[in-house]
């Protein structure tokens, strides 16, 4: 599905058309995209603690306590490590920051969410890779959120290390009844088949960045690894948000 940095065109037809009511029928009362609380645009302006678009003070709060732990993994893709880093253990608040972020439109989260990745790319990987490869989500959820939010992750780490982004993978639906009753290696398998390089001739010999938003097991981003390489990448390393201990 064509997105813009990760944007359907409805969605962003729509996001428009919010912004035109909002600013003829003006309206100082708001709600956190987090808990529902009113949330007043002069108490935004007042507050210094966290500048996020739309998140009352005590969401804000909540944000303060999140953990930042980062850690790092390897992931084995055809017999060489793959190093993967994420910033924050995937527990207490977080996930209902996640959720709201990925499924509810809560899209002023991630500067936040990006933010503990760039010291990591910063210092260990600044001469590491050319692209920075989204994880890719199946068009069936990007239509029914309106944004790949991998993308729109990819697109905010672009904007603060200069590397471009390349849509290189898609996924195709994975029918979940198909997958009762599988182990792990037969679910890897499925995973697998799911996922397909597209522009293969873009990645010869470069250098790639996957981009994840939770890493569980990290089969996804092992199956996604795996193609990367099998069509000509010269190395794939992976950042997320969060991963499960």
């Amino acid at each position: 599905m064509r997105t813009f940095r990760g944007y359907t065109l409805s969605f962003l037809l729509a996001s428009f058309a919010s912004f035109v009511l909002d600013m003829i029928y003006f309206n100082e009362q708001h709600r956190c995209v987090l808990c529902g609380r009113t949330l007043y645009r002069e108490h935004q302006k007042e507050d210094n603690l966290i500048l996020l678009d739309k998140i009352c003070l005590f969401c804000q709060l909540k944000l303060l306590q999140v953990d930042i732990l980062p850690a790092r993994r390897s992931l084995v893709v055809q017999g060489s490590q793959v190093p993967v880093f994420a910033a924050f253990p995937y527990h207490g608040f977080l996930p209902e920051v996640i959720r709201s972020w990925k499924y509810d439109g809560a899209l002023g989260l991630t500067d936040w969410l990006v933010s503990p990745l760039l010291p990591f790319i910063e210092r260990q990987l600044p001469c590491s890779f050319d692209m920075i490869v989204p994880v890719p989500t199946t068009n069936q959820r990007i239509t029914a959120r309106g944004y790949q939010q991998t993308e729109v992750l990819a697109y905010a780490l672009s904007k603060k290390i200069r590397r471009p982004v390349v849509s290189l993978l898609s996924k195709q639906s994975i029918q979940a009844e198909s997958q009762t009753g599988k182990n792990k290696a037969e679910r890897m398998d499925a995973i697998q088949h799911a996922i397909q390089v597209v522009f293969p001739e873009r990645l010869q010999k470069r250098r790639l960045l996957l981009v994840d938003d939770v890493v569980t097991t990290g089969s996804t981003m092992a199956a996604c690894a795996k193609e990367l390489l099998n069509v000509g990448a010269q190395s794939v390393m992976g950042v997320a948000i969060a991963y499960v201990p």
